[in-house]
């Protein structure tokens, strides 16, 4: 069986589906998910019609087909067909709308009963890995309302433009968009644009002709453009591209048409672009280094991946990130505190997710195995905590169990999350110092006098000043 999201993408299959389709490891599983089932089986089957291979594996039943609820809030439409006579292996796929009905297989032969499926029928063997999006979860309402818009371009052939800060996954986001579109099967090509000078990005890009130039490979070259076809031509930090390569892309964009250096002869390349920058684009095109024509065409389909001080969802992808790096470093994860969490919320983060991955990593292995990854494990220099200034509200992480924190008191002013985890913060560090300020405000990287303002902002009662 293989289940399908209301997009046409595979979500999810057994081994019986795999088996059909010709998957055998790991590395098929991980390329089949979030695929759009039609390039799938056409490449599995050959251009053989899924019915005749259908019908080649035994008594051929009436195929049926309804909506069905995933388990985990999604929902999908499955196609039910007999594979053997012992019992429903079957492969279903088609794309539906939202639904909670169960699938029913019917058979043609009379006398034998319906069969409702259910998590029972998928055995021990249903594959269920992450989807192409996995990488960029969250639960901040910019970044999910991006991911939604990106879920509808990715089927279809418009060229995507994403437009975010460095550091905040816009490759991590092209490639989610190449898994899940229709030249999934085709290959992946990125190419930093910044990272050439002009003439190199050219023979990069277009390739070149024996001898075309002087350190010309002898045999020449195809270029990206070349590898690219019929899949997906990532151009990172595309605002850096020369307004002369503009022209050629451009026309590229337009009919496929492209030439290597040092050649007349006309190729073509068919692929799917997606184009990213952290510049300002309009600028760019106001001051004439970015072609009008060019951003024009690529104004189709365009992403903003919020940066990661404008995220609610701090915690959440701190302690997932965390995990990660646990895992890689082979250690326990540990939790981390409110105190640490105040301080990560209180940063800027120029560098933005791949800053706080960096921070996180040092501060994995200054903890040393430590249960709770506290204050003293962060960079000294990570920005001022408690800061006003601190634009996401994350949640609070569970605190030491071995000193759980008083609840803030009924009359504190402070609300909303950032504030809670504030307030929290600040009985934690009173709590682990014993009461005593001044250890507390060290502990916080305050002012002691700092400290007394923000407790009696959160109605806190501290000792005299005295």
């Amino acid at each position: 069986m293989l289940v399908v999201e209301p997009m046409g993408r595979v979500s999810r299959f057994n081994a019986a589906a795999r088996a059909l389709l010709g998957g055998q490891g790991p590395m098929e599983v991980e390329a089949a998910l979030g695929v759009s089932w039609r390039v799938l089986t056409d490449a599995a089957l050959r251009g053989v019609a899924l019915e005749t291979r259908l019908a080649s594996q035994g008594p051929a039943w009436r195929i049926h087909a309804e909506a069905v609820g995933t388990g985990d809030g999604s929902s999908a439409l499955a196609v039910l067909v007999r594979l053997e006579s012992s019992g429903v292996r079957s492969l279903g796929m088609t794309p539906g709308r939202a639904d909670s009905r169960p699938v029913v297989a019917e058979p043609s032969s009379e006398g034998r009963a319906p069969r409702t499926l259910s998590r029972d029928l998928w055995g021990a063997d249903t594959v269920v890995p992450p989807g192409p999006w996995a990488a960029l979860k969250g639960n901040d309402p910019q970044h999910r309302a991006t991911l939604r818009e990106a879920e509808r371009f990715a089927p279809t052939s418009l060229p995507v433009l994403l437009l975010s800060e460095t550091g905040t996954g816009k490759e991590l986001l092209a490639r989610a968009l190449h898994a899940a579109s229709a030249v999934a099967t085709g290959p992946f090509v990125a190419v930093n644009c910044g990272a050439l000078s002009p003439a190199l990005l050219e023979s990069e890009l277009f390739g070149h002709a024996p001898g075309a130039f002087t350190g010309a490979r002898v045999g020449g070259a195809e270029g990206k453009l070349a590898a690219a076809d019929g899949g997906t031509l990532f151009l990172d930090e595309l605002a850096e591209m020369p307004p002369a390569l503009q022209v050629l892309l451009l026309r590229v964009l337009e009919d496929g048409a492209y030439s290597r250096v040092g050649e007349s002869r006309v190729r073509r390349s068919r692929f799917r672009l997606v184009g990213a920058t952290c510049r300002d684009l309009d600028a760019a095109v106001r001051n004439g280094t970015f072609r009008s024509d060019l951003y024009f065409r690529l104004q189709g389909a365009v992403l903003r991946l919020p940066p990661l001080r404008e995220r609610n969802d701090l915690p959440e992808l701190a302690h997932a990130l965390l995990r990660r790096l646990s895992e890689e470093e082979g250690l326990a994860t540990p939790s981390i505190s409110a105190a640490a969490l105040t301080r990560l919320a209180a940063h800027p983060w120029p560098g933005n997710v791949r800053e706080l991955k960096t921070v996180l990593r040092l501060a994995l292995v200054r903890a040393g195995g430590a249960p709770v990854l506290d204050v003293d494990a962060l960079p000294s220099g990570l920005g001022s905590p408690l800061s006003p200034g601190a634009q996401v509200e994350p949640r609070p992480a569970a605190p030491p169990a071995s000193t759980p924190p008083s609840q803030p008191s009924a009359g504190a002013a402070a609300t909303g999350p950032l504030r809670e985890l504030e307030a929290r913060a600040i009985q934690e560090a009173l709590a682990l110092s014993g009461g005593n300020v001044a250890q507390a405000a060290r502990r916080l990287g305050i002012a002691r006098s700092t400290l007394y303002r923000m407790a009696e902002r959160f109605g806190i009662t501290l000792p005299s000043r005295a």
